[in-house]
């Protein structure tokens, strides 16, 4: 039988963990964001409109019937 009743004494650092875990998560989103979003700008300002080279035309042509 699995012990599915943790109380503070099992785990003393469960709240900081969470905590810990909560924060790198979320840095670890905004680092992604932001390089991101400054590999956008870079493209941009090269003014290279098309993100991915696309090799197949009529993948391409599927995109313009739209």
């Amino acid at each position: 039988m699995i012990n599915t009743n943790f109380t503070s004494k099992d785990y003393p650092y469960g709240i900081f963990m969470m905590a810990v875990f909560a924060f790198v998560c979320i840095a670890l989103a905004a680092a992604v964001l932001i390089f991101v979003f400054e590999e956008r700008k870079k493209i941009s300002d090269l003014e290279l409109k098309p993100l991915f080279i696309i090799p197949s035309t009529k993948f391409l042509e599927t995109f313009k019937n739209l």
